[in-house]
This record gives structure tokens, sequence and C-alpha cells, in this order.
């Protein structure tokens, strides 16, 4: 059993959580802070036990003998004048003076009245003002009535007899009750001073063992200051230098004005690697790049560093053009080798941007922010130039970094503008080619000139602009759709495309609402669209929102099949009712025999979950009849018709259905 005091087990706990300096600094305060309190506590007592003196030194007592003094003599003087009939000059003069001494008397009590008003004070004041009053009354009437004086003030000096007997009795009490008070409060600053000083010797030999302590950790405290700088600029998981490093680096090197180069690198689809393989495997293929990464940028007189995530960054004392694409093309060669982790084998492809202090500077003073920028600008168009890409940034960049960033602002002032407009494409089913439904796409109709939707649709993707996007289209889609279905023999049915973005929140389910309502369109004419890579986000939230827009009524349509990671694995959990198969699929299908082989075994799979199949991207008659053949009985495409405007979509599908009509 541990025999140690309490605080001494407090101060070890101390010590382990904040360090022995501290605890120690803390011990020292806490005895100056018990010295200060035990001055106080002292000096709060000694007030006390003056404030009880106080009873002793105002003659409390001593004014009460005098005043019953004062009413004997007087009452002396008047029984003597009853008992002879009439008062002498002496005895006038006896009397006289008497009564000063009683008018002394009463100012005495007076200021016990104000300094100790009790009840028997203010009774024997109140006993003196009276006796003194008839005295002098009588005096000033020349004793004419002093049979019947002698009667009142017999009377009133036994009264205030009985008040000062009354005032003397509990003038004792409170002298008593000083000296009872004094000894306790004597009692207690002892017991006080014995604790104060057991309580300060004890702390002060912990504060004693705390110093000693500090003095033997201050080893290892060392070394812990070193671990932590080596954190604080080194990535635990790489062992690369982070991020404060590299720009400590970066700073010296433009500090020496040498010619250099900035690589940033990222990983291609790491989260997907994440999500599908889990975090372990993730670090792994981090550390195995970041090995790969540092020796091949050691051979080169570089330094390599993690910035975050799957982000990484690389300084070259190089400019040298051929140098730097022999670098590049040696590590993309060093990670084409598989990365191996608990029996699985990974890629670790990635996308390079590089910039060169001379292409930067260009004759200017060069800083750390514009060579990131321009850094950053060639690992973006390194990323929209696919997987195992890399860029050498050039001044061209910067125009199209400028053109997007104007295209990016410029999009909210469209939506307010009109600027935008819906296209429809065709849905036909392959046994009768009939349309049975329209996929809605937007549009941009930007100063008369229609910008290509792969500029603008994946720049609103990365800014969160697509969602005020899709709910353009699905109000106009909708809407439409109702006024067709008015002139229309048949319901037809329209699709639209709803981001990944939208499955962040509910919100879309009330958008959805709200426009159903507002239109009265039947909820199963309207498809939702969504790609298999929301479902790699977070599949608790987007299953939510999905089971609440499938309450509504709407269909749910698995778009771009083939194209994420996870596919099979959510096929079943997503119980969408439509699935579409992407186009990538069917544009190898004449010539490739393992791409029928997909083909069938998707369609296999979709039909055994009640999946309705959509073949999207059929442009030839040969891979409309393979399609047909593997029992995909719908189909979307140029073969059928491109996206069109409503008016001409409209028209072409009367068109249509005047000559199915006719054949039939």
């Amino acid at each position: 059993m541990d025999d140690s005091p309490a605080s001494s087990r407090f101060f070890v706990l101390l010590s382990t959580r904040l360090g022995s300096r501290v605890a120690a600094g803390v011990a020292i305060l806490i005895l100056i802070c018990m010295g200060i309190g035990g001055a106080f506590k002292v000096q709060a007592a000694l007030k006390e036990v003056a404030a009880t003196r106080a009873v002793f030194e105002v003659p409390i007592m001593r004014e009460g003998f005098m005043a019953m003094n004062d009413i004997d003599r007087l009452n002396s003087v008047v029984q003597q004048a009853k008992a002879s009939g009439s008062i002498s000059a002496a005895d006038r003069d006896a009397f006289e003076f008497a009564i000063d001494l009683l008018v002394v008397r009463v100012g005495s009590f007076e200021r016990l009245v104000r300094t100790n008003p009790t009840r028997a004070t203010s009774r024997a004041y109140d006993a003196l003002v009276h006796a003194a009053d008839r005295a002098n009354q009588e005096t000033q009437d020349g004793f004419r009535g002093l049979f019947t004086f002698a009667n009142d003030f017999l009377e009133l000096a036994s009264e205030a007899r009985v008040a000062l007997v009354s005032y003397l009795d509990n003038a004792r009490h409170l002298q008593t009750d000083a000296l009872e008070r004094q000894s306790q409060i004597l009692f207690s600053l002892t017991l006080f001073l014995i604790t104060l000083l057991i309580g300060m010797t004890l702390i002060g030999t912990c504060a004693i063992l705390l110093l000693r302590r500090e003095v033997a950790l201050r080893h290892g405290r060392e070394q812990a200051e070193r671990r932590a700088d080596y954190l604080a600029h080194f990535d635990l998981l790489t062992g690369l230098p982070n991020r404060q490093k590299f720009q400590e680096h970066l700073d010296d090197q433009l500090a020496q004005i040498a010619p250099m180069s900035m690589l940033l690198l990222d990983l291609d689809d790491f989260k997907g690697i994440n999500d599908t393989y889990g975090h372990a495997a993730g670090d792994a293929v981090l550390r195995r790049f970041a090995e790969r990464l540092s020796k091949r940028v050691t051979s080169y007189n570089g330094l390599a560093a993690r910035l975050g995530g799957d982000e990484f960054a690389v300084i070259l004392p190089q400019t040298d053009p051929a140098t730097l694409r022999r670098f590049c093309g040696e590590f993309v060669q060093d990670m084409e080798r598989p990365i191996r982790c608990d029996g699985l084998s990974l890629l670790g492809g990635f996308c390079l941007g590089l910039a060169t202090s001379k292409a930067v500077s260009n004759g200017k003073n060069l800083t750390a922010e514009c060579l990131l920028r321009a850094t950053d600008i060639a690992l973006y168009e390194a990323k929209e130039a696919g997987r195992g890409a890399y860029k050498f940034y050039d001044a061209s960049m910067e125009k199209r970094t400028a053109d997007r960033r104007a295209l990016l602002d410029a999009i909210p002032k469209a939506l307010d503008a009109k600027e935008f407009f819906v296209v429809y494409q065709p849905k036909i089913n392959l046994e009768t080619l009939e349309v049975y439904g329209f996929e809605a796409l937007i549009r941009w109709n930007r100063d008369g000139v229609v910008v290509p939707p792969e500029e603008f649709i994946p720049l609103a993707e990365e800014h969160h602009l697509i969602k005020e996007l899709d709910l353009y289209v699905m109000e106009h889609a909708v809407q439409q759709l109702v006024d067709w279905n008015r002139g229309s023999s048949a319901p037809l049915s329209v699709s639209v495309n709803l981001s990944g973005l939208h499955f962040v929140n509910a919100r879309i389910v009330d958008h959805v609402r709200r426009i159903l309502k507002e239109t009265n369109l039947p909820p199963h004419l309207l498809t939702l669209e969504i790609t298999e890579t929301v479902l790699l986000d977070d599949w608790t939230s987007v299953s939510n929102v999905l089971d609440q827009l499938r309450e509504l009524g709407p269909k749910i349509s698995l778009d771009d099949f083939g194209t994420g990671f996870s596919s099979l694995a959510y096929l079943r959990s997503i119980a969408a009712d439509e699935l579409k198969i992407d186009r990538s699929f069917v544009t190898e299908l004449v010539q490739s025999q393992e791409a029928r082989f997909v083909l069938d075994a998707v369609v296999d799979i979709a039909r055994g979950l009640g999946m309705t199949i959509v073949v999207e991207g059929i442009e030839t008659d040969a891979q409309a009849d393979i399609v047909r053949d593997f029992g995909c009985h719908n189909a979307q495409g140029f073969l059928f018709g491109g996206p069109k405007d409503a008016t001409t979509t409209f028209d072409l599908y009367l068109s249509n259905r005047t000559k199915l009509d006719r054949a039939g």
C-alpha cells in the first residue's frame, strides 16, 4: 500500500501530466498562496479580536454605574426636600449640580445608543432623558410644586434605576460573550497556523523533490523536444519532409537565386483505393510512393516532400527540359511496378505538374507564391489530360486558367440571364423503335456561342455550382414533359442527372417534392440519374437520401455504369430501377469478345436484380443488333438522335410516331 500523503501523490500525478518544472512551480505558487492566505487569515482574526476588545474599551459598565449614582444623588436631594417640605438654597445648588451631571450622562448614553443600539441601552437612555427633563422643568418652575414633583421624580428615578440595572446586566453578558468569542478566535487561529505550517512543510518538501525530478528528467525532455522538432518538419507516415520543411527549403533556394524546378504530384484516384481496399492499403500506397519518389529525387540532388493527403512536392536544382523530362519518364517507370499490400497488387498512378524558375520568373523577381501557382496550374492541366500525365508549365496555361476562371465566374450570371437551355435526347425501345422518353441535358448559349458541356460542367462540379444547374434542368424538363404529355397519346418520361453533391444532405428531396407538386407530373415518369461514383462517397448518407427520393415516386437510375470502382458491390444495396451501361462498353462490342462477355455478365446481374437496362452510346446498327441480342431492350445514342432543343425534339417525336403508325 502506498503510505505517501495525498498531496505527494497529487504532485507526482501533476508532474506526470505537466512536467516536474511546472509542478514545482505550482507547488511554490501554492506555498505563496498559502502564505498570503495565512496572512489574510491572521489579519482577519486580529481584526475580529480588536472588534471584540472594543466591548471592553468603550466604558459601557462605567457609564451605567455613573448614571445610577447621578440618579441616586438627585433622588436623595428630592427625598430630603419632600421630607422637610421645602428646599434650601444649598439643596437647590446640589440639585442643579446633579442635574448637570445627569445631562452629561444623557449625552454619553446618546453616543452609546448610536454605537451599540441595543434594546437595554435605548431603554436606559429614554429613562434618563425623562428624569433629566422632569428635573430641569422643576428647576425652571422654581420648585413651586415641590410635593407633586417629588412624587413624579421618585417614580421616574425608580424606572431609570430598573432600566439601568437591565442595561448593566446586558453589558455584563456582552463582555462575557466577547471573552468567549476571543477564546474561540484564538483557538481557531492556533489550529489554522499549525495546519498551515504542516501543509507548507509538505508542499515545500514536494517542491524540492519535484525540482530534483526535473533535473533527472531533463535529458528525457530534450529527447522529446528533438522528436517534436522532427514531427514539426517531417511527415510521420512517409518520413518525407512536410509542408513546413518544404516551404523553408523553397525560401532558401529562392534567397540564393538558384535555378530550380518545382514539381507537384497527385495520386490518381487515391480516394477510390481508400474506399475500396481500406486505409491500410492507402497508407501502404503512400509509403511505397514516397520511397520511390525520394529515391529518384535524391539521385537528382533534389528534395521530395509530402504536403498532405496524396499531394507530394519536389524541388530539383535543374531547369534543363531534357533532364526534367528524363526524370519524369524514369519516375513513371518506377511507378509502373505494382505496389503489393496484404496480397493486393495496386498501381500508384499519378499526375504531375512542373514549373521551372526560368519559365515563371521571365526576368522578374521570383516568389514562392508565383512558383507554386504556376506549378499548380501545370498540375491542373495534367489532371485534365488524364491519368499518368505530366505537364510542363508555359505561358499559354495562364490564359487557359484565366479563361476557366472567367467561365466559372460567368455561370451564376448566366443563370440569372437565362443563357442556359435544355436539350433532349430520345430513349428508344429497340424492339419497336418507339421513343418512350428523353434524357434532359443542359447547354449554354454564351454570347451567341454554345459552350461545349465538357468545358463548363466539370468546372461547375468542381466548384459546387452544379446543383443549381441540375435543378434548372429538372424544373424546365419536368414542365416541358407535362406540356408534351397533354398532346401525346402515350405518356412520355424524362431523365435528369443529379450530381453527387446533392447527396451531402437531404435538400434535394425537398426540391423534387416541390417540382412534382408544382407541375402535377406523375412521379413515375421522372427518372433521377446518379453515377456509381456517388455511392463511394458516404454510402450511409447517400442511402438515406435515396430512400427519401424513392418514397416520392421517381425512378432511380444508375448512370455511367462500369466507370467506377465498386459497382457490383453496391448494385444490390442501391436497388435502382434502371441501369445505364456506359458507352465505354459499347465502343468495343463489335471487335472485342471480352467486351461482350462483360456486357453479358452485367445484363444477367441487372436482370436478377429486376433492373431495366438502358445502353448508352449506340452509334451503329451493328452495335444496336448486338445489344438487342443480349436482351437489352432500351437504348440511347446518336444512331437514334442526338440532343435537340424542345421544339425540334417534339417535332421529331411526332414524325416518328406518324411513321410507326403508318407502318403498323
